[in-house]
């Protein structure tokens, strides 16, 4: 048609001027076409994914346009002429890389996230959508594409405005010079939307190529003879392994935060004491009667009622291990104190006690927990009269006491002593002496009780006293022990936890031997290192530890060896 028209009208070509619009008319054209194109094909998807939501049977989340906030509508204006202004500035040929057009298009991405931001809040506020759900993915491909939408259509609106000014500009040619004009813009515009098209067609054909070009068919599938699921073997396979793992791990993890003690190699290593004896649990099977039906005294008592068993092995190892634990020195008075309450100091009080009186030495337990004493339950009797009773001078004041003379002056008229020239001070302080000394040795005689068994002695706590501190620092306790030793071979004193109070650390001088017993499993170490720091502040030098009720799991080395030997020795002689 355009070459019949130059034929028939003898025009071949048009001016420099009308030639430049033409091409620029002609290139802002085929970009609308192309928008619209586009444009159409987002709408297409718009309402494939509208359709996808309404298939769920849900509720239709808002759309861009259906957010009317002012917040929001002043996005969209705000992107709209933001967007037109764009466009204008490409069809006036400024280059994309201009720093005007780079901040544009980061304005008017801003603007597309934060009106995208927007609908999501106002979809999250009205429950719409649910985040761990499929149609929450829906929606927001959805809000993307609208934004998308509304990009094409201002970008369209604009290429169109634009191609009806350069159309305005061309219909003041003249009339055959317009035609030619006309006829040679529908050419151009053809050629562009055919290549475009041509390219668009070229892309698809790769596209689909990719995705089957690599594939063929290996094997024919075939009807299964059995069920392929589930597979229970492999399953339960699966199942055991996983749970061995976990339960291991679980263990593992557990024993790391358990920072007890519970084994005789982390009394030495982690506390930093001498083990002097690791004592086992007590098993229930252990507990029984004597021959004879006729028992002594309480069902701990275990070195008295099961002289076989591996914990009265174990208290005779303690015994001797006590007695060498200072060399060259002779140990005839043991303390033992705990960090804690119920961690078994007064069982292996009266335990070590029982083994030493069947060595034939003549033996004391002393209970000196003036607050909650406990070694009178182990024989059956009452706690009274005992130790608090002794060293309470009011409840002995009366008997075989006076008073020292108080000195005279220089003329010397209140000493009637000191005129009579009978005895001097020297005399009255040694005869006070030696009544205070034969007080206190009544008093102990009358409360120390035989216990039954041959060689053992127990002196119990005495009435609840309100001062122990007082009374177990005082200077008749220390002339009440110099005594015991000299009717005894061994003294036991059971004391209270050293945390707790400071009647432990009161008394520690006086013993030969200061043993702290550990329950296993009980405390925690760091609990243990500060009952032994209280004993080292006062200078005292702690001989070791007992480490007691231990699992047979947690002995090692010796104690190990002698509680598995002794354990199947008792069984067989229990056969």
């Amino acid at each position: 048609m355009l070459r019949r028209f130059k034929e028939t009208n003898r025009v071949t070509s048009l001016d420099k001027e009308v030639a430049e619009v033409l091409h620029r008319v002609t290139q802002i054209d085929a970009l609308y076409q192309e928008t619209k194109a586009n444009r159409e094909k987002t709408e297409e998807r718009l309402r494939s994914l509208t359709e996808k939501i309404s298939l769920q049977k849900r509720d239709l989340a808002p759309s861009i346009a259906d957010v009317s906030t002012p917040f929001v509508n002043q996005l969209k204006s705000d992107l709209m002429k933001l967007q037109s202004q764009y466009v204008n500035q490409q069809l006036q040929g400024v280059p994309e890389n201009n720093s005007k057009m780079v901040q544009m298009r980061q304005d008017m991405q801003r603007l597309r996230t934060n009106l995208a931001e927007e609908a999501r809040k106002i979809a999250e506020q009205e429950q719409v959508v649910d985040p761990l759900s499929a149609i929450s993915r829906l929606y927001e491909e959805r809000v993307q594409t609208e934004l998308e939408l509304e990009t094409l259509r201002t970008y369209e609106r604009s290429l169109n405005n634009a191609v009806g000014q350069y159309e305005g500009t061309l219909s003041g040619l003249p009339g055959k010079e317009y035609e030619l004009a006309r006829l040679t813009r529908e050419r151009d515009l053809a050629n562009s939307i055919y290549i475009m098209l041509s390219q668009r067609n070229e892309e698809a054909r790769i596209s689909e190529a990719e995705k089957i070009g690599n594939m063929r068919i290996i094997d024919r599938a075939e009807p299964p003879k059995a069920p392929i699921k589930p597979r229970k073997v492999l399953n339960l396979a699966i199942g055991l392994l996983l749970g061995l793992t976990m339960g291991l791990g679980l263990a593992f993890f557990m024993e790391s935060l358990d920072t007890t003690i519970k084994t005789p190699e982390q009394v030495e290593n982690l506390i930093g004491l001498n083990l002097l004896g690791a004592i086992p649990r007590i098993r229930r099977s252990e507990v029984v009667s004597p021959p004879g039906g006729e028992q002594v005294g309480d069902q701990r008592l275990i070195t008295l009622l099961q002289p076989t068993s591996p914990v009265s092995e174990a208290y005779r190892t303690l015994r001797t291990n006590i007695k060498f634990a200072e060399a060259g020195e002779k140990i005839s008075l043991v303390l033992l104190t705990s960090s804690g309450p119920r961690e078994g100091k007064s069982t292996t009080s009266v335990n070590l006690a029982v083994t030493t009186a069947q060595l034939g030495l003549r033996t004391l337990v002393i209970d000196a927990d003036l607050r909650k004493p406990m070694v009178h339950r182990f024989f059956g009797f009452a706690h009274t009269p005992g130790l608090a009773d002794i060293l309470d001078n009011s409840r002995y004041a009366g008997r075989q006491r006076i008073s020292l003379p108080k000195n005279s002056d220089s003329e010397g008229g209140s000493d009637p002593f000191h005129k009579r020239g009978l005895l001097n001070q020297a005399s009255v302080r040694a005869s006070h002496a030696v009544n205070e000394m034969a007080a206190l040795d009544l008093a102990a005689t009358e409360s120390i009780r035989a216990t039954g068994i041959a060689g053992l002695d127990v002196l119990t706590s005495g009435q609840i006293s309100t001062n122990p501190s007082e009374l177990l620092g005082s200077d008749a306790m220390k002339d009440l022990l110099s005594l015991l030793r000299e009717r005894y071979d061994f003294i036991v004193l059971d004391t209270p936890p050293v945390i707790a109070v400071t009647d432990a650390a009161v008394l520690a001088p006086n013993a030969d031997a200061v043993v702290l017993v550990i329950e296993s499993g009980r405390n925690d170490k760091d609990i243990i290192l500060k009952a032994k720091g209280s004993l080292e502040r006062v200078g005292l030098n702690i001989t070791g530890a007992i480490l007691n009720n231990v699992h047979e799991k947690n002995l090692y080395g010796d104690y190990d060896y002698y509680y598995t030997y002794y354990s199947s020795d008792t069984s067989k002689t229990g056969q």
